[in-house]
């Protein structure tokens, strides 16, 4: 595994595998550098971009800004500086929101197995501990992939009421 603190895409593609590519470079997020910016908050110099996205990529998986700090190089209270601004808020939503969204393709990619597993336990051939972890899969794709449709139905709409088109990343 590497030690590069720069965030992996992991934009699902359209196998449904999580996108490998390093997200500052990757086509999924060409709008980043707009959207993190290069800010100083009015002292020093600015941070890199890199940094901003890796910090934002680590709060999205759920560190805590001290761990974030230590992941990325980057001090705690910058971090905690750029958590104020809604560009970077927004961009740690969005970078959450596709760590979901590749959690429930991942779910989607078992759910064969799982259903497998069921289907083996009506006929006796299967642990109960197997029947439970797929009883446990599918409980919770079920309502994952709805929220994951209605989030992308609600970005269609807000796109199409603020005439942005996203659909060309």
């Amino acid at each position: 595994m590497s030690n590069d603190p720069r965030p992996l895409c992991g934009q699902p593609k359209r196998d449904g595998k999580p996108c490998g590519a390093w997200a500052d470079t990757c086509r999924h997020h060409g709008a980043v550098t707009a959207e993190v910016g290069r800010t100083t908050g009015g002292y020093g110099n600015p941070r890199p971009v890199d940094e901003r996205l890796a910090a934002a990529q680590q709060l999205a998986e759920g560190k805590s800004g001290k761990e974030a700090g230590k992941l990325t190089g980057v001090p705690e209270s910058t971090i905690r500086n750029w958590r104020q601004e809604p560009e970077f808020a927004a961009l740690v939503r969005r970078l959450n929101d596709e760590l979901v969204t590749t959690a429930v393709y991942a779910l989607g990619n078992v759910s064969r197995k799982a259903v497998a597993t069921l289907d083996a336990g009506m006929d006796g051939n299967a642990k109960p501990v197997q029947i439970r972890s797929a009883d446990i899969v599918l409980s919770r794709l079920v309502p994952l992939r709805e929220l994951e449709q209605m989030r992308a139905r609600l970005e269609e709409l807000e796109a199409k009421l603020t005439g942005k088109d996203e659909s060309s990343w």
